[in-house]
């Protein structure tokens, strides 16, 4: 069992418990079998209803699932399969074609059968992670794990019990390659930005940072979003709270705001940008992004996308990346982390920020 039980009734410790939960489910993926979270998901419906031949069509449903699971997992790998198809959906379509079979003598029986399954299904939905199997990516399980330990919500011990099932999905997902290959896909191919820039490489980067028509106010506003993997508009927002670390208010959205460690360099670079100009970031984006185009390289948002290329390729953990690039689904309140998470992120930033000042600057200082 990956999960231990959860004592504490202090909140804050629950969730670093659970956060450090997520690092074991990554380790110990390859114990599991897919079919197991299925006949768990069927067990689990068969518990909400109560008629006889339940248990038939309860384990005629979970071979069906799992089957259709396994031939989903491998299609997806090979690019066969368009189109999105959840376990969730699955479910339901099996618990329609179950209704429709009109096993039950009484149309309430039958309308209390199908409100019972469907009930089940969708609390399943809610908190064991059955979500789009070709879009598994950590920022849910963060959203659940959030969730989980919001004060009312769940107790600790069903907390435990409901991120033990999370975790045999993703050891699923991990197990197939769904995961890695997601992650892969997000971190620095085409992405979301309307430019599908891919990331910038380290001689783009020496390239742009070094080039004569970068003015000088741009060079350092654009080397604290590489450094920190912000956006260029989240540069204008940072709040600098102490010697080790700032606070960026998001402009995404108000719960990707955060507490980010920096490295000493940021600092210094905060006190010379001239903030209180005001049309300083549409000169910045102009100044970057013309250049870029010019020179037919990514705009300012590839520069967020090498960040978490970077974090990836020095070995950081896919739920600390997230952390640090402040991926939310808006659940997720980020400026509650603890001064022990903190200094679990820190050592990640600065590797990945002192890798971009030697390539920007080679062994000039700031």
């Amino acid at each position: 069992m990956i999960v231990r039980s959860l004592k504490t009734k202090d909140l804050q410790v629950a969730k670093r418990r659970l956060h450090e939960v997520v690092s074991e489910i990554f380790k110990e993926f390859e114990k599991f079998n897919s079919r197991d979270y299925v006949a768990s998901l069927i067990l689990d419906i068969k518990h909400h209803t109560k008629d006889d031949e339940t248990d038939e069509r309860a384990w005629e449903i979970a071979k069906n699932l799992s089957e259709k699971l396994d031939k989903i997992t491998s299609q997806r790998l090979l690019g066969e399969l368009d189109g999105r198809v959840s376990l969730h959906t699955l479910a339901e379509q099996q618990i329609k074609r179950w209704i429709a079979e009109k096993k039950y003598p009484k149309k309430s029986d039958q309308k209390n059968a199908e409100g019972r399954l469907k009930e089940a299904v969708r609390e399943f939905s809610l908190h064991s992670g059955l979500v789009f199997i070709d879009t598994v990516k950590t920022k849910h399980l963060a959203s659940w794990v959030d969730h989980m330990t919001t004060d009312g919500k769940l107790s600790a011990k069903t907390a435990n019990n409901k991120l033990s099932q999370i975790s045999r999905l993703f050891k699923s997902g991990i197990r197939s390659g769904i995961v890695d290959r997601n992650y892969a896909d997000g971190a620095g191919a085409i992405g979301k930005s309307g430019s599908g820039a891919l990331a910038h490489t380290d001689d783009e980067l020496k390239e742009l940072f070094n080039h004569p028509d970068l003015f000088p106010d741009t060079r350092d506003c654009v080397t604290v979003a590489l450094l920190l993997g912000l956006r260029i508009s989240e540069v204008f927002k940072i709040e600098p709270k102490d010697a080790g670390s700032v606070f960026v208010r998001g402009t995404k959205n108000g719960a990707s705001s955060a507490y980010l460690p920096v490295i000493p360099e940021v600092h210094t670079l905060l006190k010379r940008i001239p903030f209180e100009n005001k049309g300083l970031f549409r000169r910045v984006q102009r100044n970057f992004n013309g250049l870029a185009s010019d020179l037919k390289y990514g705009s300012t948002h590839a520069l967020r996308k090498r960040y978490a290329q970077e974090l990836e390729a020095i070995g950081c953990e896919p739920l600390n990346i997230m952390r640090l690039m402040r991926h939310t689904t808006g659940k997720i309140t980020f400026d509650t982390y603890s001064k022990a998470e903190m200094d679990t992120l820190r050592p990640w930033n600065a590797k990945a920020a002192k890798k971009f000042l030697k390539v920007i600057n080679g062994n000039k200082k700031i």
